[in-house]
Parts: structure tokens; sequence; C-alpha cells
């Protein structure tokens, strides 16, 4: 089950770094001139990596959901490399899940995602949708693991 949100945030959405990762600004609370840059590591997926099969798609995707446009984030905290952890939301909908339901990402189990997110990602399967159009395509994490060794 997926933990509670520590805070939520508004944000607009300026830059994509891949399918799973995208730079927002926001006014800081404190100081509402100053403008705050935060990198957003999205929640409970996994995009293919820059340079592997549909990396550059599912980068694509999701810039055509959230370009330029205010997003809300559920932030969880932040990763090892200091990136907010958040599931983003436009107009209600739940672009993690999204991305998942296109076949644009894997539900991540390292962060052990709701039972919503691998069933988007069973439909995607067996729809044959995005990424898993491919005979036998491996999961970001298994790749990484295998540059490592």
């Amino acid at each position: 089950m997926a933990k509670q949100p520590l805070k939520i945030k508004i944000v607009v959405y300026i830059a994509i770094l891949d399918g799973d990762t995208l730079e927002c600004v926001s006014e800081r609370l404190a100081h509402p001139r100053r403008i705050e840059k935060i990198t957003v590591r999205l929640s409970y997926i996994d995009a293919p990596e820059k340079g592997r099969a549909f990396g550059q798609v599912s980068k694509r995707s999701l810039s055509d959901m959230v370009y330029q446009k205010q997003v809300t984030l559920k932030i969880y905290g932040q990763d090892k490399y200091n990136r907010t952890l958040a599931e983003v939301f436009y107009n209600n909908a739940n672009i993690n899940q999204q991305m998942i339901r296109l076949g644009m990402a894997w539900a991540y189990r390292d962060f052990k995602p709701s039972k919503e997110y691998i069933e988007f990602e069973n439909q995607a399967k067996n729809s044959r949708l995005g990424l898993w159009s491919e005979p036998n395509p491996v999961e970001p994490s298994k790749w990484r693991k295998e540059q490592k060794s």
C-alpha cells in the first residue's frame, strides 16, 4: 500500500529530463517573489532510460501530458539524489499512473506501488501498449544493475 504524502504543492512544469523525472518551478511559500526549482522523480514508476528502447517516446509522452501546465505534486520525500519523490496530477488525473497505462513505464516494485499501478501495468502489457510492443523489454532497474556488473 502506498504511503501517505508528506505535503502537496502546486507547481508549473518547465523541463523533462526523462520519462520519470521532470523539473518544476514554484513560488516559495515563505518568500512569494522567490522562485523555487524542484527536480521531481515520479513515484512508483520506472521509465526506460535515455538511449534505450522507448526512452525518448516515454519522455515525449510525459512532456505531452504536462508541458507548461500547472500540476499538483503529492510529495512523499526525497531520494538519494535529492530529487523530490511525488505523484504528479493534472486536472485530477494521476500522471504517474497514466504513464503506466500507456505502456511508457513499469510499476517500480522496489518502491512498493499500490495494486492499481500493477493492474495498470498488466493491462498495458496484455494490450501490448508502448514498451510492451517489444518482444522482451528489460526493466530499467535490471538494466542499470547489469551495467554496474
